[in-house]
């Protein structure tokens, strides 16, 4: 089956690094993928999708609206995807959910799950080695998402309320852009392989990385995640410049009802003098770091645990 890529500098609904025609260079981590199709494609989309309104707001970013897909028709797991724009005058990173609410068509609260990243693109700090894809620049279009399983319902849910903040430090551009280029996912209820590219010049460490799935509607309705390794062990790949690298996709469609042909990745990727010489200095921006890695990996035992 042919393959078709839309390759892009800029995250689809917003997100970029710049344009090449400005003279600077231009490190991204996202691109919009067409192709095979992915999902088991036997519920019909509004069985298993709804968007909600949302208030977002904090560290001048903001949102209005946020998505439910749920895993299957009768299933009591969904995830939640919000997009969420930085209106500001600089790069934001770390930006993270303090007061998450869903709220049931009463306005009262019936679930809350605070402390999630934002995925975005990736940042470096100005005056160090630190890396994070959890940034959202000026103009940018960024992603709250997480994962229910039961509670709250996923028909109680009429809206969101969520406050964010984010890091009081300067960040900038990353030295490098590893990007994805394409996919291949030959059998529906199979695990299927995101092929990404160094195009920058220096070597990136490729972490486990994001897709979101849009329907036939063309709405965000599913996400999983990548993996470098696999969803067992997952292992940081050291990719060269010009050099090529699969991310699988594990379970994040196997049991997915709905029906996607195009999926945005945003690829979580770090850049360091050694690929041996990662030392987190001891301050809060480390330790947020590694608060988005230990979130990560719980949601994905989550989805992991919940085929």
């Amino acid at each position: 089956m042919a393959r078709f890529v839309v390759f892009v500098f800029a995250f689809t609904l917003g997100c970029g690094g710049g344009s090449a025609r400005d003279g600077g260079a231009v490190f991204g981590n996202a691109a919009t993928l067409n192709g095979d199709p992915v999902g088991l494609a036997s519920d019909p989309a509004g069985t298993i999708t709804r968007m909600i309104p949302a208030t977002v707001s904090g560290s001048d970013i903001t949102g209005t609206s946020a998505i439910l897909g749920r895993q299957t028709a009768t299933s009591d797991v969904y995830t939640f995807i919000a997009p969420v724009t930085n209106h500001g005058g600089r790069r934001r990173c770390f930006v993270q959910e303090a007061t998450f609410d869903l709220l049931d068509g009463a306005g009262a609260t019936i679930g809350a799950q605070p402390n999630g990243f934002v995925t975005g693109s990736v940042g470096k700090l100005k005056n160090g080695t630190m890396h994070t894809a959890t940034c959202v620049d000026v103009g940018e279009t960024g992603y709250l998402l997480e994962l229910f399983a039961a509670q709250p319902d996923f028909a109680a849910v009429a809206s969101a309320r969520i406050t964010l903040t984010s890091s009081d430090s300067e960040w900038v551009a990353p030295e490098t852009a590893i990007v994805p280029i394409s996919y291949s996912a030959p059998v529906r209820n199979k695990e299927y392989m995101v092929t990404v590219a160094n195009q920058g010049p220096v070597t990136g460490t490729v972490n486990m990385s994001t897709a979101i799935f849009f329907d036939d509607t063309d709405t965000p309705a599913y996400w999983g995640f990548l993996y470098s390794g696999s969803a067992i062990k997952s292992a940081p790949y050291d990719l060269a410049p010009g050099a090529t690298y699969q991310l699988s996709s594990g379970a994040s469609t196997e049991t997915w009802t709905g029906n996607s042909t195009k999926q945005l990745v945003l690829v979580d990727f770090n850049v360091l003098p050694s690929a041996k010489a990662l030392t987190l200095s001891p301050d809060p921006d480390a330790e947020a770091a590694a608060a988005v890695e230990r979130w990560r990996e719980e949601l994905a035992k989550k989805l992991t645990a919940r085929k």
